[in-house]
């Protein structure tokens, strides 16, 4: 996460980039039709299916993914344990341990979006944490002054 960069080289040819400015803004997404001239171009090599589709984001695992084996259960429980949640002091231990206490006793599949969601953030973030902040790792990445640096010194929670 610390080093990761989206790419999509593609649309990084310079000669590209100078044609999209020279269309007219007008054009470039009507109304709110998303990709509207890509999908136009797109049109005669692309199955109608692929074309018409609609957008949607990418989601990464999910909590889920953790909750149906006892590795995945251990590894969420682990990481999000009190002692680990005080000891990176970035979320609220009390709050975020009363969501993974429910979360477990929920019965599968029965994880809502905002659930989901906010446990998958503090999972990143305690993991990250300790890969990090806390394993030595930060002495190669971060200056002393780097803003994460400092916003964990200050004890920011980052969740409600």
């Amino acid at each position: 996460m610390a080093n990761s960069v989206e790419g999509r080289y593609a649309f990084l040819d310079h000669e590209l980039v100078e044609f999209a400015c020279r269309i007219p803004d007008r054009k470039k997404m009507p109304g709110l039709a998303e990709k509207y001239l890509l999908k136009r171009i797109g049109s005669s090599i692309l199955p109608s299916a692929i074309v018409k589709r609609h957008k949607f984001p990418y989601r990464a695992p999910d909590i889920e993914s953790f909750l149906g084996c006892p590795e995945g259960r251990t590894y969420l429980q682990e990481n999000l344990a009190p002692s680990q949640v005080k000891d990176a002091d970035i979320f609220d231990p009390d709050k975020l341990g009363k969501l993974v206490g429910k979360v477990l006793n929920d019965p599968p599949g029965k994880v809502g979006t905002v659930d989901n969601l906010v446990l998958m953030a503090a999972l990143s973030g305690q993991v990250v944490f300790r890969k990090f902040l806390r394993e030595g790792a930060h002495k190669e990445s971060f200056a002393p002054t780097d803003k994460v640096m400092r916003m964990s010194k200050r004890g920011k929670h980052v969740t409600g």
